[in-house]
């Protein structure tokens, strides 16, 4: 596991985690807009 917290990730990474954010407040704001 090479990026352990170091900080480096791979442009894939990287979105990666962006979308995973945003489909979590889209999540987020759907629950609230029930």
């Amino acid at each position: 596991q090479a990026f352990r917290g170091n900080g480096k990730l791979t442009p894939d990474q990287e979105e990666n985690r962006r979308l995973k954010a945003e489909i979590k407040r889209l999540k987020m704001e759907k629950e609230i807009l029930k």
